[in-house]
């Protein structure tokens, strides 16, 4: 259509459309992988904040079972106290470790449902 080109340079040129055309697409395929990447970041940035969440919740649960089992163990030790000396009175320390295991199992409570709703 155009005749044979004279020089190495002018066949080239013959390839100049084609080579543009190529070159739009790497720069695509570039911009497309900056985008799934993008959207990579942000998910693992999503799921990191979620076991934060749940790594956190877990030790609060941790610790209120802790403190809920050192206040069965206190109970437990003043009732034995109780039946060992036969004359010492530990109602109202048992008292206070009751309301404490109260309050302990109410938070736990609490945990338990914020993980549920999750």
């Amino acid at each position: 259509m155009y005749g044979e080109p004279n020089d190495v340079a002018a066949a080239g040129d013959m390839f100049g459309g084609i080579d543009s055309l190529f070159s739009g697409l790497a720069l695509a395929g570039v911009i497309f992988a900056v985008w799934l990447q993008t959207l990579d970041v942000k998910t693992n940035q999503e799921n990191l904040e979620k076991t934060m969440k749940a790594n956190r919740l877990s030790l609060e649960i941790m610790a209120l079972s802790s403190l809920i089992q050192e206040a069965n163990a206190a109970l437990e030790r003043y009732e034995r106290w109780e039946k060992a000396e036969g004359a010492g009175d530990y109602s109202q320390a048992k008292s206070k470790v009751r309301e404490k295991l109260k309050s302990h199992r109410e938070k736990l409570e609490s945990k338990l449902d914020e993980i549920r709703k999750t």
